[in-house]
């Protein structure tokens, strides 16, 4: 079959962008109310053009190694050490393309990138660069950076994983550690230039369809919406561009529906699967 979908860096290297998530799917998308994040995440990954792939599709492994174990073999199959691998996890929308994607990691000038928030009680992020907003932590689930480099953190973190997990910390706490900090160009997202965790209480002002940290007053490419209510979780998504009335019509959610997502590693069936096979209760709402 075809190989995973990729978009181009435009600072004409050669060298290719890939997007990924893992979802173990399927059965949580055949109930409507469930698990709507994946399906959210979908349409708006076909609504800015991202190339999105999925690892894991179909598998019963889990586990907080599987997702990272999963990751670092498709780098290893698929991926160049300078191309660029962004990873998310599921619980994610997209709401600018590619193209702002890869410039604004181009303009940090690093190797990877993790996503961070202000305060919370993710892992402390260590120092606090100085154009950041506020106290940063680090918060897990996503992160962007050179393919070569990504592999190499995940692969010693997932080489320490027995002792971490003993002391509750996720890979990509171990991944963000001391030695990754001294070693290797990793930064965090302080502008939240890619990634953004909206919080109540203003953190993020929706402009035109665009939600912005109230902070920088920067629109990142991605807004992770885990850990919050339905409610919360229902307002962010309902202010997007793409939900508006007149991005809904009947063709636009036709074409919608059949839009494609490549399934890596996939242990049965086709590697490929439309948004209305991946999430039929979701894909023809048109509200």
């Amino acid at each position: 079959g075809r190989g995973p979908p990729h978009a181009f860096l435009p600072d004409g290297s050669g060298n290719r962008l890939f997007v990924v998530t893992f979802d173990a799917g399927p059965a949580l998308h055949h109930d409507e109310d469930s698990a709507p994040h994946v399906c959210y995440m979908l349409e708006s990954a076909a609504r800015t053009h991202i190339p999105l792939t999925i690892l894991g599709w179909g598998t019963s492994a889990h586990g907080p190694g599987t997702k990272l174990e999963a990751l670092a073999s498709f780098i290893h199959e698929h991926v160049l050490p300078e191309d660029v691998v962004l990873y998310n996890d599921v619980d994610v929308v997209f709401q600018l393309g590619p193209e702002v994607v890869v410039e604004r990691f181009l303009e940090m000038r690093t190797d990877a990138v993790f996503g961070a928030e202000c305060g919370g009680a993710s892992a402390p992020a260590g120092e606090t660069p100085r154009e950041a907003p506020c106290d940063l932590r680090l918060h897990t689930g996503s992160f962007m950076g050179r393919a070569g480099t990504v592999e190499a953190l995940f692969r010693r973190a997932l080489g320490t994983a027995q002792d971490a997990l003993a002391h509750d910390q996720s890979l990509d706490q171990v991944a963000w550690s001391s030695w990754a900090r001294d070693e290797l160009n990793v930064t965090l997202d302080s502008r939240t230039a890619i990634f953004m965790y909206p919080r109540d209480g203003g953190h993020a002002t929706n402009d035109g369809g665009v939600w912005k940290s109230a902070a920088s007053g920067v629109a990142p490419a991605v807004l992770h919406l885990g850990g919050r209510g339905k409610a919360y979780v229902d307002e962010i998504i309902s202010s997007l561009w793409f939900m508006a009335q007149e991005a809904r019509d009947a063709s636009t959610m036709s074409k919608l529906a059949e839009a494609t997502f490549f399934l890596w590693d996939q242990p049965r069936g086709a590697n490929s699967l439309t948004i209305a096979e991946l999430c039929p209760h979701y894909a023809h709402r048109d509200s």
